[in-house]
């Protein structure tokens, strides 16, 4: 096989994963960060980017052809941790032996530890912005005049003399970062001593350290022309100076890849890493499912950074009014013909015609296939035309609301196989259909990004179309109590009410049953409270258990529910097979002018009388 033309979306240590259980006579597993440590131990370059696994198989040959493994010293240590099996695997026997060398390594350790101290959207930021000083100043590792360091507040990055950039630990502080400048970019700051005149600027947020950093640039210009090396050089920690200059290994050790700080020919891998391209979000009802396909939708196309959920909202509404989402809602009685395409009738001058319709599914797949070029108002150009185009750009999202209401086999039909990622057209091993009504080849884009919802009130994942559980990434949307427990409305602890309540629908039924955090987002009184309660909550438990009111009592309690006298009394001339009993015991709510912030206080504390 030659890997040197091995196309894929994957990354490099899932197709070590691969080969080396396919093939574990032919190649090792691939892990970055002992990688990393290899090339540092033998001061040796690291390989690019895509090519590391290859460059650490070639390492571990090397290992091999030059009879290492057999050293016997190595192979009395290596037997004192592994005991020999039937057959040795020489590959596995390199990986043990970079797990014991760097797997305890406690330096590293304790700089997890420091990591960990701090949110990770800030490091990102914080490193982010050194890559634009990198790019800039083109500096390289192991340049003496820069030191990487870190105290008890924070981390320091000094060139020569003076601090240049640093990032604040925890959130004592009233600010983020600090940066050299040439001037004042901020109310805080303090004034280095001596020449050339430069200040230390406190800024709370990356943008700011942005819109100046043309000052920030110029105060470190001049420190480059006065520096050879700095003082600080023997306290430079190697660690540190490897997650600015290695991007791998910072996201490696911040476990995610911000696809808004990579450019260029990396930007579609890396959002491809982030957001798989068939997803259904999946959770009981009122969860934020459909709130958060906005969300990523937004980010999908717009790149992920910290946003409002006004700002989300915004951009949402401005992305489906330049056609790069659509929303739909599956339905019993949506079909293949309104999804892909079908005879449809027209009448033309009185007379009844047959034509053959797209459906909304393929129009979007046509859009999208246009991608940038398209002009926004111009009509879809013909299928046949458009196949002819290799090209495709954007990114586009299609979202499928109650995606477990329809009849998935039947609406996508054939083209359910053409959702997997590698059967996508513009990939190498992309699939091309023929539609039965419109007799034209199809496929669809490896630009458009499919999220699907599900209650699973409605419906548990487990009976899902096989088909579809199989080309989709399901992602579970909880319950998340921790979100309302700033609320505004503060008689009543909302957060421990619904943790309560659903604490004991799932004793009762299960955890797809439970009451989702949206619907007390926004309650801001008691009236409010009560008619979220009256409109949402309750018709919810009356589905959940069937109108069994015993049930909804163990949930809500007695302030809500109450038992009344069964005053009913039957026809003495008429028989039933079935003996009714008369004392049948009677429930019925309590009225809703009734309740006050004691009914719902009852509900998750003890001993509270809410009358």
């Amino acid at each position: 096989m030659n890997l040197k033309k091995f196309s894929t979306q994957q990354d490099e240590r899932t197709i070590s994963v691969y080969l080396a259980f396919r093939y574990p006579e032919k190649y090792i597993l691939y892990k970055a960060d002992y990688y990393l440590k290899f090339c540092e131990l033998l001061n040796i370059n690291y390989g690019k980017t895509g090519e590391r696994f290859l460059h650490f198989q070639e390492l571990a040959d090397q290992i091999i052809s030059e009879g290492l493994l057999n050293h016997a010293k190595l192979l009395d240590t290596y037997r004192n941790l592994y005991s020999k099996p039937d057959w040795d695997d020489i590959y596995l026997m390199i990986q043990n032996i970079l797990y014991v060398v760097f797997a305890y390594d406690y330096k590293d350790e304790k700089f997890d530890a420091i990591l960990k101290k701090y949110d990770k959207h800030q490091l990102l930021e914080y490193y982010t912005f050194f890559d634009e000083i990198i790019e800039k100043f083109g500096f390289k590792r192991n340049d003496k005049r820069l030191v990487f360091n870190v105290s008890s507040k924070e981390i320091v990055i000094t060139f020569g003399q003076r601090y240049i950039w640093t990032a604040l630990i925890g959130d004592k502080e009233d600010y983020r970062f600090r940066a050299i400048s040439e001037k004042p970019i901020s109310n805080q700051y303090g004034k280095f001593n001596g020449s050339p005149e430069a200040y230390l600027c406190k800024i709370n947020d990356l943008s700011e350290a942005l819109q100046n950093k043309q000052a920030i640039f110029n105060s470190i210009t001049k420190e480059i022309e006065r520096t050879n090396i700095s003082g600080y050089h023997k306290y430079n920690k190697k660690e540190l100076e490897l997650m600015a200059f290695d991007k791998e290994y910072r996201y490696t050790k911040l476990g995610e890849i911000p696809d808004e700080l990579i450019s260029g020919e990396e930007e579609d891998k890396v959002v491809l890493a982030n957001y798989p391209l068939n997803q259904i979000l999946y959770g009981a009802p009122g969860t934020g499912k459909t709130y958060k396909t906005k969300q990523i939708a937004v980010e999908i196309i717009n790149g992920k950074k910290e946003r409002s959920r006004k700002e989300i909202n915004d951009e949402y509404e401005e992305l489906l009014q330049a056609k790069k989402v659509l929303f739909t809602t599956f339905h019993q009685s949506l079909s293949y013909e309104d999804f892909i395409e079908g005879i449809k009738p027209m009448t033309v001058e009185g007379r009844v015609t047959y034509e053959v319709k797209d459906g909304i599914f393929k129009r979007f797949c046509l859009h999208a296939k246009q991608g940038e070029t398209r002009q926004r108002g111009s009509d879809l150009k013909e299928l046949s035309d458009l196949e002819s185009s290799k090209e495709i750009t954007g990114r586009y999202v299609f979202i499928i609301d109650e995606i477990n209401r329809g009849n998935v086999s039947a609406i996508f039909g054939e083209l359910i196989t053409l959702l997997e990622e590698d059967k996508r057209k513009g990939n190498d091993e992309k699939i091309e259909v023929m539609l039965p009504y419109s007799k034209l080849g199809f496929s669809v884009p490896n630009n458009v990004y499919i999220i699907g919802t599900m209650n699973t009130a409605d419906r548990s994942v487990e009976a899902l179309d096989t088909a579809l559980r199989r080309r989709f990434s399901f992602i579970e949307m909880q319950p998340d109590p921790d979100v309302i427990d700033d609320s505004e409305y503060k008689d009543v602890n909302l957060k421990r009410l619904l943790e309560v309540i659903n604490l004991r629908i799932e004793a009762l039924i299960d955890k797809d049953h439970q009451i989702g955090h949206s619907y007390f987002i926004g309650i801001r009184d008691l009236d409010n409270l009560k008619q979220t309660f009256k409109d949402n909550i309750i018709p919810l438990l009356e589905e959940y258990f069937y109108g069994d009111f015993r049930k909804i009592g163990l949930v809500l309690g007695g302030s809500f529910i109450r038992q009344e006298e069964n005053k009913v009394h039957f026809p003495k001339n008429f028989t039933y097979d079935n003996d009714f009993p008369e004392d049948k015991k009677i429930y019925r709510y309590i009225p809703f002018n009734n309740w006050n912030e004691q009914t719902f206080i009852s509900v998750y504390e003890e001993n509270i009388d809410a009358e």
